[in-house]
């Protein structure tokens, strides 16, 4: 009798259920999806929140130079200012008795101006050897800056409208250091002694909501 030797089927394939290569399953593909999805959103997350913090700087370092800009012009403004024998028609000593220098006056702000001080400069020297005239003050949330055409003789040409030199500013003032007193609001026309100091106070608006950013300039006397 003859023997059959018989084989499994498929033999030498590889099985398609045991050793073939497996798919993935709807569940895999679903959480595979799932987790790109969540990545994508963090990175899109971060991307915005570095972008968000480099304009953040950005704005503060514009801003930042912008003080520094309107600080140092008001400084030279003041260090320029035209000495009390030219405006007292050469007299060596002040005919009126004055708090500040005669080339500095502040004033409450004219029609048109926010609230607050106003500083008046003669100054020089202008396009000629000539004095000028500046002032600064506040027009809404801006510093502004103006200054006339030069002159030789008083009264020297009213400042002109001036440009916006600052935003942000919610307030501009002055005080003066009066010896013994201390530091006095300008104008006050009850001041008494002369001041020694000068001190111009910018208010800012802060960024975020929170108090107003302080900054101060002091310059000595006369």
């Amino acid at each position: 009798m003859k023997r059959h030797t018989r084989f499994p089927r498929h033999a030498g394939r590889p099985d398609g259920r045991a050793g073939g290569q497996a798919g993935f399953t709807l569940i895999e593909v679903l959480v595979a999806v799932a987790l790109l999805a969540i990545v994508s959103v963090l990175a899109w997350r971060g991307l915005d929140s570095v972008v968000r913090t480099r304009d953040h700087v950005q704005r503060d370092a514009d801003r930042d130079d912008a003080l520094l800009r309107v600080l140092g012009q008001l400084q030279l403004d003041m260090q320029m200012r035209a000495p009390d024998t030219v405006l007292d028609g050469g007299a060596a000593d002040a005919v009126v008795k004055r708090v500040l220098p005669a080339a500095l006056r502040v004033d409450a702000a004219h029609e048109g101006e926010r609230a607050g001080a106003a500083l008046d400069i003669v100054r020089g020297p202008a396009p000629g050897g000539r004095w000028q005239r500046v002032r600064w003050w506040r027009d809404g949330d801006a510093l502004r800056r103006a200054a006339g055409t030069g002159g030789d003789a008083f009264p020297l040409p009213r400042p002109g409208a001036g440009v916006d030199l600052l935003d942000g500013v919610v307030g501009f003032s002055m005080q003066a250091w009066i010896p013994g007193r201390g530091w006095v609001p300008l104008p006050d026309s009850d001041a008494g002694s002369t001041a020694t100091g000068l001190a111009i106070e910018l208010r800012l608006a802060a960024p975020a909501a929170g108090p107003a950013q302080v900054y101060r300039r002091v310059v000595a006397l006369p």
